[in-house]
């Protein structure tokens, strides 16, 4: 897959395979989109609560954290493949995780008119003025692979950080002791930094784990979910502290950066070899899938990303055509199970229903991986918390994440 072409306009800039769906033109470079609102400022708003109304299509305002990594090509493609199937359009527009960017984009999908707005806020508590203008026009929310801090959102749809980076330790730590490794020497830790609380959250979830090893010596490095930038932090590091025991990430871009910096550092030694140095992070994407095979990279953990705006906007239509309650309560388990109706059921869970459609060649709603799980409050908001899923080389090639369920996307 080819990274985007992207229209520039007044610091965003809109994805231009993603605008359109059913029924809605594609922006050409020749052919400009409205001009985006002069500079206005986006002032704290009441809770308006949601017309309910239906219609045949819907147009869904997108804001997602980048559109810069495959990851985020396929959340997006799958999205785009839900909303065409039931008629709706989609504008996405990349902020490339700049908040600046990101809230005058929001105001911008406003002006053209959307009906609701799904997407990543690029910080919890920056991004809350966008979001309660959004709902201050009666226009459903729900956002996924982030939060932000306020009620105006209806429903968020990502996994538990924390619990994320657990699970991926966890299953790392059973790796390297089934392999016959040792959990003593240097640790190297590739994350965001503070500024992201998603990624923070699964950096101290794996150290919650790794850090009941006291023969570890963890060294966290900031590397803004930039590839050359973890690359280069890891090859210093080696070079400065020598050899590290294992390294850890806390998404593609960087699990990749950081194998990159072991192979410039000539540390790249395949599993089942002496001087292997073990690798685990979060993100299963096609490269990492083959260091997995190839012995570099060890364990991975991934999200239901094919899921992700897909929920979003069944949830938005929900929102739209019955009111917000109508989605699944605080408290309830959420499952996905064809065999029956949509909505509450009798033992207390709510089931929602995604069509198994294909999709240029792909069925990427085949496994709902995303569920049984449960809806919980924060920030005032229903957060609906999805699974994850563990790789290595034993399921590389056949679990149903992202990477293999939607191989002819790429």
């Amino acid at each position: 897959m080819t990274r985007r072409n992207y229209l520039k306009y007044a610091g965003g800039a809109v994805a231009a395979a993603a605008i359109a769906a059913a029924g809605y033109g594609i922006y050409s470079t020749t052919q400009p989109p409205p001009q985006p609102p002069t500079p206005q400022t986006i002032t704290q708003t009441t809770q308006v609560t949601t017309e309910v109304t239906k219609k045949l299509g819907y147009l869904w305002g997108d804001t997602p954290f980048e559109m810069e990594e495959e990851w985020y090509w396929t959340l997006n493609r799958a999205s785009l493949a839900y909303a065409t199937h039931l008629g709706d359009r989609m504008m996405t527009i990349d902020p490339h995780m700049h908040l600046e960017s990101q809230t005058k984009d929001i105001a911008y999908m406003l002006q053209v008119g959307i009906d609701g707005l799904m997407g990543c806020p690029i910080e919890p508590e920056g991004a809350v003025k966008a979001f309660e203008q959004v709902k201050s026009k009666g226009l459903p929310i729900c956002v996924y692979d982030g939060d932000a801090k306020t009620s105006a959102i209806d429903m968020a749809i990502r996994v538990d950080g924390f619990r994320l980076g657990a699970q991926c330790a966890e299953a790392f730590v059973k790796k390297i002791e089934a392999g016959g490794g040792k959990l003593e020497g240097t640790l190297f830790m590739s994350y965001h930094g503070q500024i992201n609380p998603i990624q923070t959250d699964r950096k101290n979830g794996m150290l919650s784990v790794m850090s009941k090893h006291p023969g570890l010596k963890i060294i966290e490095y900031a590397t803004e979910s930039n590839q050359e930038k973890a690359k280069t932090a890891i090859f210093e590091a080696a070079q400065s502290q020598g050899k590290p025991a294992i390294v850890m990430a806390t998404n593609l871009t960087q699990l990749i950066g950081a194998v990159e910096g072991l192979k410039s550092a000539k540390m790249d030694i395949p599993r089942g070899q002496e001087g292997h140095v073990w690798v685990a992070g979060v993100d299963a994407g096609n490269e990492v899938l083959r260091m997995i095979k190839s012995g570099l990279i060890d364990v991975a953990i991934d999200q239901p990303n094919l899921w992700y705006g897909t929920l979003a906007i069944r949830f938005l239509r929900m929102i739209k055509e019955q009111g917000a309650n109508a989605l699944p309560a605080i408290g309830q388990t959420v499952t996905s199970d064809r065999t029956k109706s949509e909505g509450a059921q009798s033992d207390g869970t709510f089931n929602v229903l995604i069509p198994d459609i294909e999709y240029k060649g792909v069925r990427p709603f085949q496994y709902p991986i995303f569920a049984p799980c449960p809806v919980v409050e924060l920030y005032g908001h229903r957060w609906l918390q999805v699974n994850s899923f563990i790789v290595d080389e034993t399921n590389a090639d056949t679990a149903p994440i992202w990477t293999n369920v939607a191989k002819a996307w790429f």
